[in-house]
């Protein structure tokens, strides 16, 4: 640098928060939503900085959202271009936009709410960098700061050395505005003697409601705000302001990104193959770009690198296209279809009871595995009346475990020796409820094997006991097992009852109550029998006068609770309070009234019929009777 007539020297005294010549120089410049910032720089051997993790200030970037001498520690975005000395100089860019800030809704996060918001902390982030917030002067303040991993104006003689000419080169690209929401796609770099020390393609530098924010002004300042700590000295050399780096080419050469198509909608499974057109500033076509392409939820949709798209689930993504850190962007929706149809059914293994089934696992239309429901027939199978597969592991529903996996799984229960066919179908939802169906798979066929006839050891009856009341029903059942504990099906079962006054069961275990008393069930399978005791109690006169199959509309014509006495006398005469009741052929006294402590209703009013030893065969011991009128109905209780 010696041919250099002259540069701009930067004097801190000792104590000093601004150098010795002011400390402030403006220059504006042709808006631009990118700027470019170089310059030659070199610090004395003494130099320390602030002896703070913060400060000094060397280089400013202000927009034309704020006025030519506004002040650069709160405006719409300052961004700051400085080293910060740390036993070594560490290069470092920050951004601080309070005037944006809300403050009334300090740490409050906006960004799902409104772009009214600071991009730089305080009212929340989007680019996930870290963001300070803090109150100055009555106010809060932002920041969201950049260093480099380490040090690069160096303490000592050598390589990097800060008393020697350095080159910096800094660079910052304000990210794009889309659907009136700033995007985290803005750009900060520093290159120290053309190496890049600090380089992020997804920041947010600015939020929706500031779209036609550009740069317009570098200001120089040099500021400790907690001054010098020594007498220092800082010299800055050629001094350049640009668009786009000088002589190289920058990702400021897109200027706009195209995805086509803009808005997909497909089925879960289905394929788009998207483009990106890249245009520069005057809108010549660009090629020869590197894009990287993303998506916004690759649960619903991926895409690959060369922007195919693949629908997952239902619900919406963002395709995104990137290229210089510009981006364009593409909607997809995906909807469900129906769950798909296994193609490959199998019978693989068979025994004289069982069959295994193998298929390869589908997609329920909705992006997961599908359930199944599995079905059998012995002979030719039709769908709707085969039976659903209930015992074993193929027993519906089948719950699916991944799309694409090899499946097996057993049906038990079949008889032995017999040719079955088997279909499946994936379901999603739940059966009976919401279930949505594919189509049906082929059809599998297999025979299961002769087998032997296995004994029956034992048959347990359940309930084992029964109590109820008469003119009521129960269902048994046969549980039947072998020798080893196994239960047995297809075999036939009888059943008995050994009172059939009492109750009476039918072939198939359903037992009706007649009369009070006491009855064993049997049932006997393969020589071997297993019972149930069912005792049945009459049923009592109910209170109240209402009886429980008493017609309705009928009117009472007598109501005799054999209160009174019965005439001792073979003579027809009426029964003394007997409600119009007659007795007659009681000369013997057969017929009587008297106390049975068992009856249900009243035990002291019990009509007592006496049948002595050697009674005439075709007579009664007594007969009691009511006249009654004309009637075409008539109901007893």
């Amino acid at each position: 640098m010696s041919t250099r007539l002259s540069a701009l020297e930067v004097h801190f005294l000792s104590g000093a928060t601004t150098p010795t010549w002011g400390g402030a120089a403006r220059r504006a410049f042709t808006a631009t939503e990118t700027v470019y910032v170089s310059y030659w720089v070199k610090y004395s051997s003494n130099w320390v900085g602030s002896g703070h993790p913060y400060h000094p200030h060397e280089f400013m970037l202000l927009t034309n959202e704020d006025g030519a001498y506004t002040g650069p520690s709160f405006t719409h975005l300052t961004a700051y271009v400085e080293e910060n000395y740390q036993n070594g100089g560490v290069p470092r860019m920050s951004l601080q936009d309070g005037s944006n800030i809300d403050q009334s809704r300090i740490g409050v996060d906006l960004s799902a709410i409104t772009e009214s918001r600071g991009a730089a902390g305080c009212n929340g982030n989007t680019d996930g960098y870290p963001t300070g917030c803090y109150q100055s002067g009555g106010a809060y303040v932002n920041e969201k700061v950049w260093m480099a991993a380490q040090p690069a104006f160096l303490p000592n003689p050598g390589p990097g050395y800060k008393g020697d000419w350095h080159l910096v080169e800094s660079y910052f690209q304000l990210n794009s505005i889309q659907n009136s929401k700033g995007l985290s796609n803005g750009i900060v770099r520093y290159w120290f003697d053309g190496l890049l020390v600090i380089d992020h393609t997804n920041v947010l530098l600015r939020t929706g409601a500031h779209a036609s924010m550009k740069f317009n002004q570098l200001l120089i300042g040099p500021y400790i705000g907690d001054g010098s700590p020594v007498d220092q000295t800082m010299w800055i050399d050629n001094l350049t302001v640009a668009t786009g780096r000088i002589g190289t080419t920058t990702a400021s050469s897109v200027a706009s990104v195209a995805v086509a198509p803009a808005a997909v909608t497909q089925g879960v499974g289905a394929t788009q193959q998207f483009s990106a057109t890249l245009k520069d500033a005057s809108g010549a076509l660009l090629t020869g770009e590197t894009v990287t392409w993303a998506s916004s939820n690759p649960t619903v949709a991926t895409v690959n690198g060369s922007g195919l798209e693949a629908g997952i689930t239902p619900g919406s993504a963002t395709i995104t296209a990137t290229s210089g850190g510009i981006s364009g962007s593409a909607l997809v929706t995906v909807t469900a279809v129906s769950p798909g149809a296994v193609a490959n059914l199998a019978v693989g293994a068979k025994t004289d009871t069982s069959v295994t089934l193998a298929f390869t696992e589908v997609n329920d239309g909705a992006g997961k595995p599908a359930s199944y429901d599995a079905r059998y027939a012995a002979g030719t199978i039709s769908w709707g009346s085969a039976s659903e597969v209930s015992r074993g592991s193929c027993a519906t529903p089948v719950a699916g475990t991944a799309v694409g996996a090899p499946r097996t799984c057993t049906v038990l229960g079949l008889k032995a020796g017999t040719s079955y066919q088997f279909q499946v179908v994936a379901f999603r939802g739940t059966l009976n409820v919401n279930a949505v169906f594919g189509a049906l798979s082929n059809v599998a066929s297999g025979t299961t094997g002769a087998g032997s006839i296995v004994s029956v050891a034992t048959v347990a009856v359940g309930p084992s006991s029964v109590s109820q009341t008469a003119g009521t029903t129960q269902q048994f059942t046969a549980t039947l097992k072998d020798a080893s504990g196994n239960v047995l099906t297809g075999r036939s079962v009888t059943w008995a009852s050994s009172n059939t006054v009492v109750a009476t069961v039918g072939g198939t275990g359903l037992e009706t109550s007649l009369l009070a008393g006491t009855t064993t069930i049997t049932a006997t399978s393969g020589g071997q029998s297993g019972t149930a005791t069912v005792t049945v109690a009459a049923l009592p006169p109910p209170s109240g006068g209402s009886w429980p199959h008493e017609p309705g509309g009928l009117s009472l014509l007598t109501d005799y609770g054999f209160s009174t006495a019965i005439p001792l006398t073979a003579a027809d005469v009426g029964i003394p309070d007997g409600g119009g009741w007659s007795s007659i052929y009681n000369g013997n006294g057969y017929g009587s009234i008297v106390n049975d402590p068992t009856a249900p209703q009243s035990p002291g009013s019990v009509l007592q019929l006496k049948y002595p030893v050697g009674f005439t065969g075709g007579m009664g011991p007594a007969t009691l009777y009511y006249n009654l009128p004309n009637v075409n109905q008539l109901y007893v209780g």
